[in-house]
């Protein structure tokens, strides 16, 4: 399996947060390939492909995921806070609401749902598995690549979540047992040591 994290110019914290990602993916997945597209944190010493990212953050995103499947057939889009509780199925999620938000990503949401308005939400924060060759001819600009792609293939399962599975606010002991995986919001240093006690030991991608 190949777990890919595409990274953009971020913050400090965002590194940390990356580092207990993929010690999650190490973990659950011992002989799994980790690779970091775009930014390289200052701690990884695993497989990085640099990436300029030239255009508002959606194209970035969906650009660098379109270098992805030039590099694998398959492979699993990861963000830098997705963290494994569980060996991961091939299965790709949904849920029945929409998020309202503002700005880009808004617009984008609203784009997808009215372009798929029967459609589930698959915008939801997991990790996705992807096919390569199917997803370079579903992928459209301005509309979300998992909205399209999962509405326009069936290589995998999908199956539904009772509720996103962001974390915003302080984790519990339930958060990290209701789900296979879950993933943080703005929300990282009031975290910080439960992630520390939940990942304790480094990856083989730390130095």
């Amino acid at each position: 399996m190949n777990f890919v994290y595409l990274l953009g110019a971020g913050s400090q914290h965002h590194d940390e947060e990356c580092k207990f990602s993929i010690r999650s993916v190490d973990k659950h997945h011992p002989t799994a390939n980790v690779i970091i597209i775009g930014k390289k944190p200052r701690w990884y010493i695993g497989e990085h492909h640099p990436f300029t990212d030239e255009n508002h953050r959606l194209i970035n995103i969906w650009d660098k995921m379109i270098y992805a499947c030039s590099l694998f057939d398959e492979w699993v889009l990861m963000n830098d806070d997705f963290y494994l509780l569980s060996p991961l199925e091939p299965i790709n999620y949904y849920i029945s609401t929409f998020p309202n938000k503002r700005k880009e990503v808004g617009a984008m949401i609203k784009r997808s749902k009215d372009l798929f308005p029967e459609s589930p939400n698959y915008m939801v924060h997991v990790p996705m598995f992807i096919k390569s060759s199917e997803f370079v001819k579903n992928i459209q600009q301005n509309v979300s690549p998992r909205m399209v792609y999962c509405n326009n293939d069936s290589t995998y399962p999908t199956r539904e979540l009772e509720r996103d599975v962001k974390i915003t606010g302080t984790l519990t002991e339930y958060d990290v047992k209701s789900n296979p995986f879950f993933s943080l919001g703005n929300n990282w240093y009031c975290n910080r040591s439960f992630m520390g006690r939940l990942f304790p030991d480094k990856s083989k991608y730390e130095r």
